[in-house]
């Protein structure tokens, strides 16, 4: 299967299944927005809910196995099955985030923002953008802005 990513983006990491050695999908955990549902959808995570506790499995596979893993390998995971997400409501690629200069003076706004540009995640916007605004999606292929 071809996965559509982002030129320099990485390949999703993996966990395989300690019982059946199926690849399985990460276990995102909490209240799904838009961006998660449509991850689940495409099947490249699981919705977890938002009352598991903290001891919760953090992978799942095709056949229903749970199992814990690498922390580092799920946060890749995740990372990498939210990308690009949600998707253009124009053409329906994938969106990346456009980030407005005026991000730079709250460092929280640009946390691993190096890397997302790197990856091909995050670009910076050209002008200052709308007031009180640090960033917004923009589609990769036609340069549609989301809403």
């Amino acid at each position: 299967m071809t996965r559509d990513v982002l030129p320099g983006a990485h390949t999703t990491p993996t966990q395989r299944c300690p019982q059946c050695s199926s690849i399985g999908r990460p276990v995102l955990i909490g209240l799904a927005d838009e961006t998660a549902m449509e991850a689940a959808a495409a099947g490249e995570l699981v919705l977890g809910g938002c009352m598991m506790g903290l001891d919760g499995y953090a992978w799942e596979c095709p056949a229903g196995h749970e199992w814990t893993g690498d922390e580092q390998t799920w946060t890749r995971a995740v990372d990498l099955a939210l990308a690009g997400r949600p998707r253009c409501r124009d053409c329906g690629g994938r969106t990346r985030r456009l980030v407005y200069p005026r991000a730079l003076a709250h460092p929280g706004e640009t946390d691993g923002l190096a890397d997302d540009i790197a990856a091909g995640l995050a670009e910076m916007a050209p002008g200052e953008g709308p007031p009180g605004v640090h960033s917004t999606r923009i589609c990769h292929d036609c340069r549609a802005l989301l809403a």
